[in-house]
């Protein structure tokens, strides 16, 4: 497959970062096209910048546009003679790579050898087993042991933030140098090697039909599955754009916290117990029971179109009693403080970690200063509430705005910390049901605030979601992603 790419704007960017790899598994980029005379005979990410009207005399089978402004684009394309048959967005290609490798590849029902970090693949390893059906593991410092091991494909895992990066480089040229040595030194065929993001293509966009058995076959259901370490932002985010895709398409949609392990459940719990059952009704009033004898079943992707984002997901999420009475009891708390200033700081995981591909967090002395500068600024608050996972932070804040500052009492954990917090366990009966509550409780308490001062995390993103645009200011850090640079 012969790509010829249009764009070399942010939108691009962002996104050859994360897929320029995949476009060599099994073809090649010949070219890369911008309508800015100023770019032209430059290189983008490696691949010399032509401009539209050069397109004419190069041979491709697909003409990928990398641009938000794909309409205009198109347009400009017809206008110039050029068919438009073969030309996808960005949303478009992601489902052409994924109909590629669980169709054409049959990925998930081939071996596949994931090669990388330990501490990484052991953080992965429930995702994997969740879609690819025979899997093993190769540390990359062992790559003598290749010829040892039977495989179809080689699946990277992610390199960003391992010790196989010393000299803290990007993510796409850690794997694109992996790859060489792989079909180089070791002979291997390219198009059987898999960058990472193959994976999370195929856990954000594939869409697979199944049956687990007679019952109800004047409907179909869509199974909302959650698995792994991720907290409730990540949850609410994929459940409240599959319940509207449900909406939409006419399925009834059910939340399964129960399949897998997740966040929310205590290991005997697993097959057992529907995490999410402990402290939400179901959207639509179907359960667990009547999915497992289920006829016609969708497992949805955990990633959808923004067109789907359900502005009404917060108004309709009804809260089982022990939680709602859990929470109705610390807002009578929170309401006697009064006007509050929210800060979100979040540090230990991602501030040790740096997880690829995530936002960058500020220090705390960053946050202190800006929270410092909005209350100045903003004016006329009575309280600051702080939600924070951070120890040190509490005690910071306090020494420098003193009673002014209140938070959630929920167990924090060192700034030095430096696991993923997913795989805390603390000792206390139930502590997977208070993880869930304490969290649910004290995003809701930020969302409540005035006004807002935040790191970009996914709790952020969260409240933004549930305040529903009621905060008076706010103040998001931007400073980038990790993994994006040299």
């Amino acid at each position: 497959m012969r790509y010829m790419l249009w764009g070399t704007g942010g939108a691009a960017e962002r996104f050859l970062k994360e897929y320029l790899l995949c476009f060599y598994v099994d073809g090649e980029i010949v070219a890369v096209v911008d309508s800015d005379p100023k770019k032209n005979g430059k290189f983008f990410l490696g691949q010399k910048i032509i401009l539209p009207e050069e397109m004419k005399d190069i041979s491709y089978d697909k003409l990928v546009i990398c641009s938000s402004f794909s309409e205009e684009i198109l347009s400009q394309i017809r206008e110039m003679g050029i068919s438009t048959k073969n030309a996808v967005t960005i949303a478009e290609i992601k489902k052409e790579f994924v109909d590629i490798y669980v169709s054409q590849c049959g990925l998930c029902r081939k071996k596949v050898l994931i090669l990388g970090d330990q501490k990484q693949y052991s953080h992965m390893s429930q995702f994997y087993k969740g879609y690819l059906k025979e899997i093993a593991f190769l540390p990359l410092g062992k790559l003598e042991r290749l010829g040892q091991i039977s495989y179809d494909y080689i699946l990277l895992s992610e390199l960003y933030n391992t010790e196989y990066n010393p000299q803290g480089e990007s993510e796409l040229t850690l794997e694109a140098n992996v790859i060489s040595e792989l079909t180089d030194k070791y002979g291997i065929e390219r198009n059987r090697i898999l960058p990472s993001v193959v994976f999370q293509l195929l856990y954000r966009i594939y869409e697979r039909s199944v049956s687990y058995g007679a019952n109800h076959t004047d409907k179909t259901f869509l199974e909302i599955r959650l698995t792994g370490p991720a907290g409730w932002g990540y949850i609410f985010e994929v459940v409240s754009k599959n319940i509207f895709y449900a909406s939409q398409m006419g399925y009834i949609p059910v939340v399964n916290m129960m399949s897998d392990w997740n966040l929310y459940l205590e290991e005997d719990e697993v097959g057992k117990v529907n995490a999410w059952d402990k402290f939400f009704e179901q959207p639509a009033g179907y359960g667990m029971d009547d999915l497992l004898k289920s006829k016609y079943v969708v497992i949805a992707p955990q990633e959808q179109p923004k067109k789907y984002y359900n502005r009404d997901f917060y108004k309709k999420l009804v809260m089982k009693p022990r939680l709602k009475e859990m929470f109705q009891s610390y807002m009578e708390v929170f309401q006697a403080r009064g006007r509050a200033l929210g800060v979100l700081f979040r540090g230990t995981d991602y501030a040790n970690l740096k997880p690829y591909n995530h936002f960058v967090q500020p220090s705390l002395e960053m946050m202190l200063e800006a929270v410092e500068e909005k209350w100045k600024e903003w004016g006329g608050f009575d309280s600051i509430y702080l939600c924070t996972e951070v120890e040190e932070a509490t005690q910071a804040f306090t020494d420098r705005f003193g009673d002014k500052v209140f938070y959630y009492p929920q167990i924090r954990y060192s700034e030095q910390y430096s696991d993923y917090l997913g795989n805390q366990r603390f000792q206390r009966k139930e502590d997977a049901f208070y993880r869930g509550a304490d969290y649910w409780i004290l995003l809701n308490a930020l969302a409540k605030c005035d006004s807002l001062v935040a790191g970009n995390c996914g709790g952020t993103s969260t409240v933004l979601h549930m305040n529903r645009g009621a905060y008076k200011n706010r103040y998001i850090f931007d400073l980038g992603r990790y993994g994006s640079g040299k």
